[in-house]
């Protein structure tokens, strides 16, 4: 796959919103954590643990060798702490302009977001850093299983026969075993060698290779059912190896 930098014009302009956005929601939300009684330096805290919270997670979400089970996760906690954020700083100009009073309730709801904004980023961690997720477990499990690959039935199982006996080229000679493949059936009923890889990128390609050699053109659903991606990455990587192959065609044409 490959990679596309961003130009310095583009950094820039990230630089420069991403500056004044938490300027101006610094500001709010550094005003109301003062009205709610923090002090001075301890309310620049609650920007702090909103923002930095969201940056975190939103670095996740985008992170695609991250497990699928940790992206889910992080993608819920972006947008919660954008929709906080926003939270905040509305309550924080509104109690500037006098238009709300400092109550019970604005009080424990501003003093509720640094141990909430903790909680969320070290489960976070914890899931970021799972080096298999569950499901990916239970395939493999299943997969774990001694078959030669066969074609699968009418009714779309998948069907595995025996090793063949060892045969000897005479006496004493090594005897030679059939090869065994560990399997994992798709849902048009064929056979696929069970993949590895790294990262799902890498699984997908593994998968799609297989399939294309035997005459077949996986969907993106297919994809990111067997690399265990989100439905969208499956979609993206279809359609970047249809163009890699259509490419390669026309090159082998000329």
């Amino acid at each position: 796959m490959t990679t596309r930098r961003l130009d310095a014009w583009t950094w820039a302009g990230i630089t420069v919103t991403a500056t004044a956005a938490a300027a101006a929601s610094a500001g709010a939300q550094h005003h109301l954590a003062v009205a709610a009684g923090w002090g001075n330096t301890t309310g620049w805290l609650l920007p702090g643990c909103v923002d930095t919270l969201a940056a975190v997670a939103a670095r996740v979400w985008l992170d695609q060798a991250a497990p699928e089970a940790a992206r889910r996760y992080a993608r819920t906690v972006a947008l919660g702490a954008v929709a906080v954020s926003l939270a905040l700083n509305a309550a924080g100009h509104a109690v500037s302009a006098g238009l709300v009073a400092v109550s019970v309730p604005l009080l424990v709801a501003v003093g509720a977001v640094p141990a909430a904004s903790l909680a969320a980023t070290v489960h976070l961690a914890a899931i970021r850093t799972t080096p298999l997720p569950p499901r990916r477990q239970r395939t493999r499990s299943r997969a774990n299983i001694t078959a030669t690959e066969q074609p699968a039935s009418a009714t779309g199982r998948a069907t595995a026969t025996p090793p063949a006996a060892p045969t000897g080229s005479g006496s004493g000679s090594a005897t030679d075993t059939r090869t065994t493949t560990a399997a994992i059936a798709t849902g048009s009923g064929n056979v696929t060698p069970m993949l590895r890889g790294d990262t799902a990128t890498e699984r997908a390609r593994a998968h799609w290779q297989h399939e294309r050699a035997q005459g077949r053109t996986p969907t993106g659903a297919e994809l990111a059912r067997v690399a265990d991606c989100s439905a969208s990455m499956g979609r993206k990587l279809a359609h970047e190896f249809r163009t890699t192959d259509a490419a390669d065609a026309k090159e082998s044409a000329r």
